[in-house]
C-alpha cells in the first residue's frame, strides 16, 4: 500500500493472471519500452545534430519530425493498450508490445538503405567508443 501522494506499484501494473512477479516485471519492461518510444525521438532528435541542424535540408527535417511523431504515436498507443482494462487482455498485451516494436524494427532496418548511416557518420565525437 502506498502512502499519501504515492502510487502503489500494484496499481500501475495490474495482474492479468499467472505469476504476479513475472507479470509485473514483464509489464514493467513493456511499459518502459513504450514510454521510451513515446518520448525518445524528442530526447534524441530535438537538438542541433538533428532537427535544428543548419546543414539539413527542410525535407530532411520534415522526415525527422515525421519519425519523432511516429515514435510518439506508436509509444503512446502501446501505453494505452498496456494500461487499459478490457474484455480482451491478451489482445491488449499483444498490441501494447507490438505497436512500439514497429518503430524499433524500422529504425534498425533503415540501415540497409543505400548511404544510410548513423550519428557516427556526421558527428563521430558524439558517439562513445
Amino acid at each position: 500500500m502506498a502512502g499519501r501522494g504515492k502510487i502503489a506499484a500494484e496499481n500501475l501494473f495490474p495482474s492479468t493472471g499467472g505469476g504476479i512477479d513475472r507479470i509485473c516485471k514483464g509489464r514493467l519492461l513493456l511499459t518502459s519500452e513504450a514510454a521510451l518510444t513515446a518520448v525518445g525521438g524528442f530526447l534524441a532528435d530535438w537538438n542541433r545534430t538533428h532537427l535544428f541542424n543548419p546543414n539539413w535540408t527542410p525535407h530532411a527535417k520534415f522526415h525527422d519530425a515525421q519519425t519523432i511523431l511516429l515514435g510518439s504515436i506508436l509509444g503512446a498507443s502501446g501505453l494505452y493498450f498496456l494500461r487499459r482494462r478490457s474484455k480482451h487482455p491478451e489482445a491488449d498485451l499483444a498490441l501494447g508490445a507490438l505497436l512500439p516494436s514497429f518503430f524499433w524494427v524500422s529504425q534498425g532496418a533503415s540501415f540497409v538503405f543505400p548511404q544510410a548511416e548513423g550519428l557516427v557518420a556526421e558527428f563521430p565525437e558524439k558517439v562513445p567508443r
